[in-house]
């Protein structure tokens, strides 16, 4: 059960492509979701020191490096939270349905 300071529709993305990070943002944003974005490791930091309410999920996008996307991961586990790692080609319609499917079910 979500503590009564979250926020079951936040969600952070780290890339490090700015244009698919708007795009990416501006899909989520217009189906309701609360959406931050890190374009760099030190932006990641800042963002998961600051996750007050926390995220529901972590999306970390193709242009992560492999080492990055597993310290996401290790930072989802001790937050709880879902990680949706993605791959190079996703439509933005199954993009959707994938992080509406994982945040009903976090």
């Amino acid at each position: 059960m979500a503590s009564p300071d979250s926020n079951p529709r936040r969600i952070l993305i780290y890339g490090r492509d700015a244009v698919l990070l708007k795009t990416r943002r501006a899909i989520l944003v217009k189906a309701g979701f609360s959406v931050v974005i890190a374009g760099s490791a030190a932006e990641l930091e800042r963002c998961l020191d600051d996750a007050h309410p926390p995220y529901r999920l972590f999306i970390a996008c193709h242009t992560v490096e492999e080492y990055e996307q597993q310290a996401l991961g290790e930072a989802a586990n001790r937050a709880n939270t879902e990680l949706y790692a993605l791959s190079t080609a996703i439509s933005p319609t199954d993009f959707l349905r994938h992080v509406r499917e994982l945040v009903s079910t976090a």
